[in-house]
């Protein structure tokens, strides 16, 4: 019997002692989690610098981010992006942009920059838009070769924004 009663007095103190516990201020110089209040931005803080590749990626992004985020075009709205060619002015705006957002498929000038502009910021957080996603092919077509074989040419489409199941 008296090992009841000191069992049921030790389980009764170790649950005081959790649940007082539970009830401290725990509110210190950098956490407002029992206020219910977010942590103050002062005016240093400067959105996130965002390099994206075309003007869909850009308007996701700032969706996303909001004004936390400041994004930069790679390829300008009616810019070829197998032919673009980026001025030593954007390579140098591109490259203080902390994260990189990539299509991911079927653009050549992603595969061509990618490593540069990690070699240029070592820290830069690449992200592949396409990863995980079920693309769609392009419209199946076929070029004559300088012989006059046909060649069938697959390739995925790089528009993921336009898929509903995307």
């Amino acid at each position: 019997m008296k090992l009841k009663i000191i069992t049921l007095l030790i389980i009764l103190v170790i649950g005081l002692s959790i649940f007082f516990s539970g009830c401290t201020d725990s509110v210190g110089p950098d956490n407002n989690t029992s206020t219910g209040q977010e942590p103050e931005i002062s005016e240093t803080d400067e959105p996130i610098k965002v390099a994206v590749s075309v003007v869909p990626q850009a308007e996701f992004v700032e969706k996303v981010g909001g004004d936390k985020v400041k994004t930069v075009v790679i390829i300008p709205p009616g810019a070829d992006p197998h032919t673009y060619e980026l001025s030593p002015k954007e390579v140098q705006e591109i490259s203080k942009a902390s994260m990189f957002v990539t299509v991911g498929v079927g653009m050549p000038f992603e595969e061509v920059w990618i490593d540069r502009f990690e070699s240029m910021n070592s820290g830069t957080l690449v992200v592949n838009c396409s990863r995980g996603l079920e693309l769609r092919e392009l419209d199946e077509h076929s070029e004559e070769n300088e012989i006059g074989n046909n060649e069938e040419h697959e390739e995925l489409d790089p528009h993921i924004w336009t898929s509903p199941a995307n």
